[in-house]
C-alpha cells in the first residue's frame, strides 16, 4: 500500500500519471491513432505503423498516458545511450488546458532520472506577440 501522507502536492500529481505500453489491443489504441493524426501535421508524422513497429524494439517506447483511469494522451520516446528524446507528446483535446502536458513531462523526468532528456518545443504563431512583448522567458 502506498502512502501519500508525506508527499508534496507536486509529487502526488506526478504519481497519479501512469504510462502503459501502446499495443494494437490496448484500450485506447484508436484514440491514440486519431490523436496522432490530428495533433501533428502530415509533414511532421512518420507512418503510424512505423511507430508501432519501432516501439517493439529496445530503442523506442510508445506510451499511452493515464491519470487514474482517465486516458489523457500519449508520448513516444526514442533512446540512444543516455539520451531520451521525446519525439511526440500529445494530450487529448478533451483534456487540454488541465496541465497534463506538464504532468507528463514531470513523469518523464522521474522515469528517466539519470538520463538526458531532449524535447523540441514548437512555438505557436499566437505566442509570438507574447514573446515580443516579453511574455515568454
Amino acid at each position: 500500500m502506498k502512502s501519500y501522507l508525506f508527499c508534496s502536492l507536486k509529487e502526488r500529481i506526478a504519481i497519479s500519471i501512469r504510462f502503459k505500453n501502446v499495443t494494437k489491443t490496448c484500450k485506447n489504441y484508436k484514440n491514440i491513432k486519431k490523436l496522432y493524426h490530428t495533433a501533428f501535421p502530415a509533414e511532421e508524422r512518420v507512418p503510424f505503423w512505423f511507430l508501432m513497429a519501432k516501439s517493439k524494439g529496445k530503442n523506442a517506447r510508445f506510451y499511452s498516458v493515464y491519470e487514474k483511469e482517465t486516458w489523457v494522451g500519449f508520448v513516444y520516446i526514442v533512446s540512444y545511450q543516455d539520451i531520451r528524446y521525446v519525439f511526440y507528446l500529445a494530450v487529448s483535446e478533451k483534456e487540454r488546458g488541465e496541465g497534463y502536458g506538464s504532468k507528463i513531462l514531470k513523469k518523464i523526468t522521474e522515469k528517466y532520472q539519470n538520463k538526458r532528456i531532449i524535447l523540441l518545443i514548437e512555438i505557436m504563431a499566437t505566442a509570438i506577440p507574447l514573446a515580443l512583448d516579453g511574455g515568454l522567458r
